[in-house]
C-alpha cells in the first residue's frame, strides 16, 4: 500500500469514527453500495478480495435487506416504498472478475446485483479505453454479460469506453451516453434504464450529463459520491455508497449505517 493510500484509509477511519459520533442518516433508509473489482490481488484500491468481498456481502444478507437496484431506482421515481434496511449492490467497468468471483457469491447468498458496463470494452475488440482510465484487469465479454444477465443482474451503461464525460463536447458526450444505452439493448435484446457515469464525481459529471441521460431515455443515472438516495422527480444524479478495498470492517460497517456519508465532503472537493 502506497503512502497515499495509508493516508487515505487513515482518514476513512477517521471520517467514520466521527460521522458515528455526529448525528448521521437513518440505518433503514434505502442504500446503494459501488464496487468495482473482486480479485485475489488487488491490484489498486479499487477492488477487494473474494475473501472481504464474501464477508461484506454476509453482513449485508444479516443486518440489512438485499434488493434489486430497479426496486430502488422506482422508488425514487414515485414508486414503492422498498423494506427497511433496502441495500442494493453495483459494481462499475464490467470487469471479468465480477463474473468469475462476485456474481458466485452473491448467487450463494441470494443478492441481487448490477453490472454497469463500458459497453465498447465489452469483449475488447470494438474501441480502447479513454486515455484517462487505467483498467485493473480484463473485461467481461457480451456472453458473459448475457449470462449475468438471464441470471437476474440488471446490466446498466457505464458509457462507451469510460471518459470523463464533463470534459467533452456536448456531441461526444451525448454519443457516449445514447450510443452506449442502444449497443446494451441491441445485445441483450432488451431495455437498458439506468447509467453510472464514469468516475461519477463532481469534477468529472455536470448538469449537462443530467440532461442527456433524460434525452437518452434512461430512468436513472448515478454517481460515485457518498449518500442516500432520495424520491425525486428526476434521479439523475442519484449517489452511491463506494466501498474500497482499504476499508477496515468498521469502515464498512459505518458504510451501512451513514456514518460514512460525510466522506461526501472530501469527494465535493473534487
Amino acid at each position: 500500500m502506497s503512502a497515499k493510500q495509508i493516508i487515505k484509509k487513515l482518514l476513512r477511519e477517521s471520517v467514520a469514527v466521527a460521522g458515528r459520533i455526529l448525528p448521521h442518516a437513518d440505518a433503514g433508509e434505502p442504500r446503494i453500495l459501488c464496487y468495482h473489482g473482486v480479485r485475489d490481488n488487488p491490484p489498486d484500491e479499487w477492488s477487494v478480495t473474494p475473501e472481504q468481498f464474501r464477508r461484506q456481502m454476509e453482513i449485508v444478507t444479516k443486518t440489512r435487506h438485499p434488493v434489486s437496484l430497479m426496486e430502488i431506482v422506482n422508488w425514487v421515481r414515485g414508486g414503492p416504498t422498498p423494506p427497511k434496511g433496502a441495500v442494493a449492490v453495483t459494481f462499475d467497468d464490467g470487469f471479468l472478475d465480477v463474473y468469475e468471483r462476485a456474481a458466485p457469491i452473491m448467487a450463494d447468498l441470494k443478492i441481487p446485483g448490477t453490472a454497469f458496463i463500458c459497453s465498447d470494452l465489452a469483449d475488447q475488440k470494438e474501441a480502447s479505453a479513454d486515455a484517462s482510465f487505467v483498467a485493473g484487469g480484463p473485461f467481461m465479454t457480451w456472453d458473459q454479460i448475457r449470462e449475468l444477465h438471464q441470471a437476474g443482474w440488471t446490466i446498466g451503461s457505464h458509457a462507451l469506453n469510460h471518459p470523463p464525460l464533463s470534459s467533452l463536447d456536448p456531441e461526444d458526450s451525448r454519443r457516449q451516453i445514447q450510443e452506449s444505452r442502444k449497443s446494451i439493448e441491441h445485445n441483450l435484446g432488451t431495455p437498458c434504464e439506468t447509467i453510472a457515469y464514469p468516475y461519477g464525481t463532481p469534477g468529472t459529471v455536470s448538469d449537462r450529463e443530467g440532461l442527456l441521460s433524460e434525452e437518452a431515455g434512461y430512468l436513472a443515472a448515478f454517481m460515485n459520491t457518498n449518500g442516500l438516495p432520495k424520491p425525486q422527480e428526476k434521479p439523475f444524479f442519484l449517489p452511491r455508497t463506494k466501498v474500497l478495498g482499504s476499508d477496515s470492517a468498521f469502515v464498512f460497517h459505518s458504510s451501512l449505517s451513514g456514518a460514512m456519508d460525510l466522506w461526501r465532503l472530501v469527494e465535493n472537493r473534487g
